[in-house]
């Protein structure tokens, strides 16, 4: 007598991990009376953090150099971008900036 093989199903779940975002870059700048400047975005960087540290209001964007008051990041304040390969800042003191390259 012959055995019958058995089947047997199985269903396997995925479940996807959400990966932590990785520093793949960090710079901390200082700026002079009205100054302004263009900063390249890491080219592994998928989300771009620039924090207001100290020393005046930092006009920053991820559009350009044409700045008005929506640009405007307080000191001790935080702005992120996302989808950009340059960030545009300008002031009119000497402000003290992090910028923060991530990689999700």
């Amino acid at each position: 007598m012959a055995k019958k093989a058995v089947e047997k199903e199985v269903v396997v779940k995925e479940t996807k991990v959400k990966a932590e975002p990785v520093v793949v870059a960090t710079q901390e700048l200082q700026l002079e009376l009205n100054d302004r400047k263009v900063l390249n975005i890491h080219p592994h960087a998928k989300r771009v953090v620039v924090e207001n540290l100290l020393g005046g209001d930092l006009y920053v964007s991820g559009e350009s150099t044409q700045f008005n008051q929506e640009h405007v990041l307080p000191v001790g304040e935080t702005k992120e971008f996302t989808g950009i390969n340059y960030i545009y800042v300008g002031c009119f003191s000497r402000p003290v900036f992090k910028v923060t390259h991530l990689s999700e």
